[in-house]
């Protein structure tokens, strides 16, 4: 896909190796110093964009740039085959890093995945690459579950409830904390974009499964604790 960092940032190829990028380098030192002196992601952002220092081609820096990673650890865009073994991968080390570093390292160390405040996540919904049942898959490993999410304004009540009822499924079975922050949004439809501002970004509709679960929702009743004790 045109754009994508195929190196990470700070470096270039010459001659099929990995070597300092000069002026990334000296970006990436300067980035170092500043968070170690006490700025906080988002200053470091501001700091970059202000300075006009682009992630790359087209692409600003953003404090959440969970895609970013998973781009630079090989994928071709967030949201294709692989996307959930990366992010596992991803997850995996951020816990390692966090045990490692301090006492003091709670369930939620990890990454997550908010769409509407990852610059990545969202070009790669409005590429068409990522979709709401990729990202459903990807909360099985992930930290959490679905996250500021734009689904269109007439979603019906019962796909919603099936959006969160196969959340707590995943959440339940693999004994993980999931959630569901969904947003629909009133008068759009696919194609559109929401500005949230602020810290909550934008976030581009994405469409939904138009068979929704109506017989299941209305069924009522509760769901039975699992068994756990076997796995397959």
């Amino acid at each position: 896909m045109a754009g994508n960092r195929k190196q990470p940032f700070g470096y270039r190829m010459e001659f099929g190796e990995y070597t300092p990028h000069p002026a990334e380098a000296e970006t990436v030192r300067r980035i170092y110093q500043t968070y170690l002196a006490g700025a906080s992601y988002q200053e470091l952002v501001e700091a970059l964009q202000e300075r006009g220092i682009a992630y790359d081609e087209g692409k600003l820096w953003n404090k959440n740039m969970v895609a970013r990673i998973l781009e630079e650890m090989g994928l071709e865009v967030c949201g294709t085959h692989g996307t959930t073994a990366a992010l596992a991968l991803l997850n995996d080390a951020v816990k390692k890093g966090g045990v490692m570093a301090s006492s003091s390292v709670g369930g939620l160390s990890g990454a997550f995945i908010p769409v509407s405040e990852d610059a990545g996540m969202i070009a790669a919904v409005e590429a068409g690459a990522l979709s709401l049942e990729k990202l459903e898959a990807m909360t099985c490993v992930c930290s959490v579950g679905l996250d500021m999410i734009a689904i269109p304004g007439d979603t019906p009540v019962e796909t919603i409830a099936g959006i969160i009822a196969d959340e707590m499924a995943i959440g339940v079975i693999n004994n993980k904390t999931t959630a569901v922050r969904v947003i629909p949004a009133i008068g759009k439809g696919v194609g559109d974009c929401v500005e949230y501002g602020g810290l909550f970004g934008r976030a581009p509709i994405m469409p939904v499964n138009p068979n929704a679960g109506t017989v299941l929702a209305h069924r009522g009743g509760r769901f039975p604790a699992p068994l756990n004790s076997l796995k397959n």
